[in-house]
């Protein structure tokens, strides 16, 4: 089967590695499509999945527990990031400065 080279459904910058042009077959939809030898789903298909995923998420789970575990989650952010400025408070200011100064470095890598 010839593949079309200016299909929606080939991964372009594929291209331009070594394994990179290979005709390959969607295990989506069954279409063929040119990417890297090892890729099994075609550009369009996974386009698909990506906007399709908050939709499902949402379809599967009762939105009233999606919203219970989304605010769970916020308060488990809340209680930590508390914890950790209770004990940086707490820290003698000479081990404050060495810390801030760790993160920083820390930060630049």
């Amino acid at each position: 089967m010839q593949t079309d080279f200016n299909s929606p459904r080939n991964w372009t910058e594929d291209s331009e590695h070594e394994n990179g042009s290979y005709q390959c077959k969607c295990c989506e939809c069954g279409e063929f499509f040119i990417g890297h030898k090892r890729r099994v789903i075609c550009k369009v298909c996974v386009t698909n999945k990506e906007d399709n995923i908050d939709i499902d998420l949402m379809s599967k789970m009762d939105k009233n527990l999606y919203i219970q575990r989304m605010k769970e989650s916020i308060e488990r952010s809340k209680f930590v990031d508390q914890n950790i400025k209770d004990l940086f408070n707490s820290m003698p200011e000479e081990k404050q400065i060495i810390l801030w100064a760790m993160l920083e470095v820390m930060s630049q890598d």
